[in-house]
């Protein structure tokens, strides 16, 4: 499965005026929790709220905790397992789960929470709604808070910069995948002080040649699934200036796809990386 997709009748009848970045059904503040997107378990669990999650996906795997939760299947859920642990919250993601998916909740009495977390933006739009939906207002403000003095400290760092490095992030090898302007990937890389070089594409992971990268010739390279060590012995990877300088890096996917609250530890890393790599 591609790492873009790992990477989302009742739900929490928030107090006051609905916040923005989420929709919601009916109820009160959740204790048993069912999250069907790996990005919202890691909220949680930051949240300090770990020990209410019941349930999570096949593709959850931080933090090491949730390796002993009950999976409750993939993009596609097992709807009969959740039902059977009686949750009284089900978190999705809006950008991962459509229509379909939250009727059929619904129609099994179950309480939804559907939170918009495409960007850093939404990240920090949703971290109220889901302290509210909890219970947990302070745990969320206080989150909140040292996650945007984190953004403004990445923004100092990166204004040291000697200049924007042009980047290339690959997200899949076969066929080759990038990130285009839409996705959360192109934000961390030009907040932390670089320069898409597939900031023009408008999709959020566009397939693109071989041939159209050596044409724009990337300063740096970070990949996320192939092999730094084998790129040389690539065939037409050695024409590229940063294999043949050695300006290439791995990198932790679910830092950098995936919209939590160690998007932050990303956006540190990547400007790290382009100190460290720009010339």
């Amino acid at each position: 499965m591609l790492l873009v997709l790992l990477a989302a009748g009742c739900a929490p009848r928030l107090k006051g005026p609905a916040l923005p970045g989420a929709e919601t059904s009916r109820s009160e503040r959740a204790r048993r929790l069912v999250c069907l997107a790996p990005n919202l378990t890691e909220t949680v669990f930051a949240l300090g709220l770990g020990d209410r999650i019941v349930a999570v996906t096949d593709n959850d795997h931080h933090p090491p905790q949730v390796e002993s939760l009950p999976r409750v299947g993939g993009m596609q859920p097992d709807f009969e397992r959740i039902l059977a642990l009686h949750p009284d919250l089900v978190l999705l993601d809006a950008n991962l789960h459509g229509q379909e998916i939250r009727s059929r909740l619904e129609g099994l009495g179950l309480p939804v929470l559907v939170l918009k977390t495409r960007t850093l933006e939404d990240l920090q739009t949703t971290l109220p709604v889901l302290g509210q939906a909890l219970g947990a207002e302070e745990q969320a403000e206080e989150a909140l808070a040292a996650f945007q003095a984190g953004l403004q400290e990445v923004e100092r760092a990166a204004r040291t910069l000697p200049h924007a490095p042009r980047v290339f992030v690959e997200i899949w090898g076969e066929p080759l995948m990038t990130a285009g302007r839409a996705s959360l990937v192109h934000e961390l890389v030009e907040r932390s002080g670089g320069q898409n070089v597939y900031g023009d594409l408008s999709e959020t992971y566009p397939t693109i040649s071989l041939e159209d990268l050596i044409r724009r010739d990337p300063e740096i390279l970070l990949l996320t699934t192939l092999d730094p060590a084998e790129l040389s012995r690539r065939a037409g990877w050695e024409r590229l200036k940063a294999v043949q300088e050695g300006r290439v890096r791995k990198l932790e996917p679910d830092l950098v796809v995936r919209p939590t609250l160690r998007s932050l530890e990303g956006l540190r890393h990547l400007v790290h990386l382009f100190g460290e790599l720009a010339r």
